[in-house]
């Protein structure tokens, strides 16, 4: 049983074999977003399971499993092997175009503190580059990586351990979105290679 802060309301997604795996991956996603609904403990889990059993919300889900794997390839075995954790933590709006207000970012950092030092994942990546500039303060910054024009940054925190956050674009970002070139650039990056290949 994992011990979170008060603060974390929307608990992460921990996969049947996240703490064993050989690498600790996690996947930060940015926001929920509902109808006129209760926010609950276990939303983010039912969230991801609607995924796994149903294929809800596919762009998105889609996306940040491509971006890590490549492929998708089995979306419950691939999800029994990572985390996966909503950083805002209450609902935006109705809808998705409803505005992050500068306090629901500032809340939201000691819940992710939290999570990072209870799950000690070996690596996450963050999915939205606004939401990467709101990430708690301290750290320090991390390598950049870069395969076929296409970068990558990342900033380090300690929390037991140093954990290396790797910023990707949203999946919904209106500029566009490349799963393919963002792996391209995850799959030289060592601690994933050691993730995907074992290496």
């Amino acid at each position: 049983m994992y011990r979170y802060s008060d603060n974390v309301k929307f608990m992460p997604y921990v996969g049947a074999y996240y703490t064993t795996s050989n690498v600790k991956v996690m996947l930060l996603g940015e926001s929920h977003y509902a109808h006129s609904m209760e926010a609950y403990n276990n939303f983010t889990i039912d969230v991801v399971e609607r995924y796994i059993k149903m294929g809800d919300n596919p762009k998105f889900f889609n996306g940040i499993l491509r971006t890590l794997y490549g492929e998708i390839s089995d979306r419950e075995a691939q999800f029994q092997n990572i985390c996966f954790y909503n950083y805002i933590q209450e609902f935006v709006g109705e809808h998705h175009n409803d505005k992050k207000t500068n306090k629901m970012w500032i809340d939201a950092q000691p819940a992710f503190l939290s999570v990072l030092e209870e799950l000690q994942p070996d690596a996450v990546i963050c999915f939205g580059k606004t939401m990467y500039n709101e990430l708690p303060p301290g750290g320090k910054a991390g390598a950049t990586y870069t395969a076929e024009e296409t970068t990558i940054r990342s900033w380090i925190y300690t929390a037991k351990k140093e954990i290396p956050i790797f910023c990707v674009t949203h999946p919904s970002y209106i500029g566009g979105f490349n799963a393919e070139k963002f792996h391209n650039v995850i799959k030289e990056i060592p601690v994933f290679q050691n993730f995907l290949y074992g290496e």
